[in-house]
């Protein structure tokens, strides 16, 4: 009478050992292949921190056209005169000053139709003493831990 093997005999696996590595890879690659929040977040990941690192190139425009450095007082700032200061060239100095957007590319703003949404559709969070903020995945202010993703200028 032959002992039935488990996970090895002399000539190779087992018919359970087998069985187990099949179960093992096909439920590995399930999670690997199937598993789409993964990509997605991947994607909504990259897509807020292109936005985050345009919109401070913005900044830094509106910053310099303006003599004192201040920043917008909301980011509607960057793409329109609201105000209504124009702009202003000084040609003795070669400067400029006032308002000389807008300051979000207009490829920017084509390509992403929605400038100040982040990834996962949330308002970015803008403070115009220094900070913009995603509140990331979980849409939560967590104060700039967490998953937050925070850009200072």
């Amino acid at each position: 009478m032959h002992k039935v093997m488990i996970f090895r005999n002399q000539n190779g696996y087992g018919l359970w050992g087998l069985l187990l590595i099949i179960i093992l890879m096909t439920s590995t690659m399930t999670f690997v292949l199937v598993n789409p929040t993964s990509s997605q977040s991947s994607k909504e990941m990259k897509d807020t921190i292109e936005k985050l690192d345009q919109l401070l190139v913005a900044i830094s425009k509106y910053q310099q056209d303006h003599a004192t450095g201040l920043s917008p007082v909301s980011l509607n700032y960057l793409l329109s005169d609201i105000d209504g200061v124009g702009c202003n060239a000084d040609t003795t100095n070669s400067k400029i000053s006032g308002w000389c957007g807008p300051y979000v590319s207009v490829y920017f703003q084509e390509f992403l139709q929605e400038p100040f949404i982040d990834g996962w559709k949330t308002n970015f969070h803008y403070v115009n003493s220094g900070t913009l903020r995603s509140f990331g995945p979980n849409r939560t202010d967590d104060s700039g831990g967490g998953d937050d993703i925070t850009r200072t200028f």
